[in-house]
Formats: C-alpha cells, sequence, structure tokens
C-alpha cells in the first residue's frame, strides 16, 4: 500500500516483489536491512521509506514508496500496590490519558467490574492484577497492581456448622477473614480423621471440606477442628473448636 499505520513500538514486515534486487533509499531508519525484499520496519516516528528494484542485469529499474505512520500509545498507571484485609473491598485507583476507550483487568476474579478504570476490589487471596487499555487508534498499554492480604488475628472467622446438602448454600466449611492457612485437620467424634490440608488458600474449593471422607457423605453431626496460622507480618496462632454438620 502506499501508507499503513502502526503503535509506537511495534513492527511489520514491508514486502515488495516484482524485481530481482532491492535498494531501500533515503529514510531507512528503523529498517532491519536495506537489501531484503521484506525487511522488517519499526520506525521511531513516521517514515516516508522508498525502495529501487532493478532486475538481475541492472538493465531497468522502478521506485516504489511507502508512508509508515506512528500512532500515540495511551498511558495508563495502575494506581500502585494495595494492602487489604481478606474479603474486605478496596478499589484499585487506575487512571490513564484521555484517549482511553477500552479497560480491560485480568484476572477478572474478586472484582466489581474488568472493563472499568476502578474497579472494587474483595480478594480472598494475593492477586497480580494487570490493567489493559486500548486508545481510539488501537494502540495498547498495560500496568500492574499487586493486592496483598493483611493479616489481623482478630478478624478471623471460623463458621460454627455448615450443610452439604447441594442447595448452593453453606455448602462447604471454610475459614474466613484470611487468605493462607498453615494447617486444618477435621475429626469426628470418634477421634476419625475426614479431612486435612497444609499451606493452601482458604478461597480455592478444592481445600474447603465439602463434607464427605473418601468420597462419601459423613453423617450429621459434632465434628472437631484444629487450625493453624500465621500472618506474613510475623506471628502465629492456633484455633481449635468444634462445628455441626447438617444435611
Amino acid at each position: 500500500p502506499d501508507s499503513t499505520g502502526l503503535c509506537a513500538g511495534d513492527s511489520l514486515v514491508l514486502h515488495t516483489k516484482g524485481t530481482d534486487v532491492v535498494q531501500w533509499i533515503g529514510d531507512i531508519a528503523g529498517l532491519n536491512s536495506t537489501t531484503d525484499a521484506n525487511p522488517v520496519a519499526q520506525p521511531p516516528q513516521t517514515a516516508h521509506y522508498q525502495v529501487v528494484g532493478s532486475d538481475a542485469y541492472a538493465c531497468f529499474s522502478d521506485t516504489a514508496a511507502i508512508t509508515v505512520t506512528v500512532l500515540p500509545l495511551p498511558t495508563v498507571n495502575g494506581g500502585g500496590n494495595v494492602e487489604v484485609l481478606a474479603g474486605e473491598p478496596i478499589s484499585l485507583a487506575a487512571t490513564g490519558s484521555s484517549d482511553i476507550v477500552k479497560w480491560e483487568w485480568t484476572p477478572a476474579v474478586y472484582l466489581s467490574c474488568t472493563d472499568c478504570a476502578q474497579p472494587v476490589c474483595t480478594p480472598k487471596k494475593p492477586e497480580l492484577y494487570q490493567v489493559i487499555v486500548t486508545n481510539d487508534v488501537g494502540c495498547h498499554a498495560r500496568d500492574s497492581v499487586q493486592v496483598k492480604l493483611l493479616c489481623v488475628e482478630a478478624h478471623v472467622r471460623i463458621p460454627e456448622g455448615f450443610s452439604p446438602n447441594g442447595d448452593g448454600h453453606n455448602d462447604r466449611f471454610s475459614i474466613l477473614g484470611i487468605g493462607e492457612v498453615d494447617h486444618l485437620v477435621i475429626y469426628d467424634r470418634w477421634g476419625v480423621k475426614v479431612f486435612e490440608r497444609d499451606h493452601f488458600y482458604t478461597a480455592d474449593l478444592g481445600n474447603q471440606w465439602d463434607g464427605n471422607f473418601h468420597g462419601q457423605p459423613t453423617a450429621t453431626g459434632v465434628y472437631v477442628y484444629f487450625v493453624q496460622m500465621s500472618c506474613p507480618s510475623g506471628g502465629s496462632f492456633i484455633r481449635k473448636g468444634t462445628l455441626v454438620l447438617v444435611r
């Protein structure tokens, strides 16, 4: 084509055909070769490339040209890393240039929206979020935000019971108010160990007890738990007690 565009920092291949020998002349900034029929161009700014083509014996020549317009990138700032208690909401305060027409947050977990500038995050475990923005000419920019979990012993909550009956409500036993647990073990009334996990995030469903033991539903009744937890800032603590399983 006579002209094309690309986002700043991107590259593209310039295609020529119809001659045996080529020579790129004039403005060659950003070309990886001046004698290749299909060089890679990564111009630092808008460039007007010219190429002279001839046959193998230099009996004839012809000239072609293409203008590569370098399009501006948007700018985005994720707002800096944040710390919050597990399960508590906090806003991710991203800002960006006025030409932004699209926002996208990944991963799409614990966020009130993924296509907005400042979603509310209610994390259950630490996450590294990336925000990708697109401007009105289709160019992208990105930034990242680390959401870390605070740990306060007084905020840890352990339910007194649960009902794994498949109704979608309170079907699993999970520790609340903390992201990671060092050790959890649950026994039935006869001292049989029915569930155990080490070093896990409480938000992962596979680490929440579903009321089964060896693939079979356990009986309604009282069970005993023992939990060992620690905070990243230092200090460990233990909780133990009973929980009621109701079907």
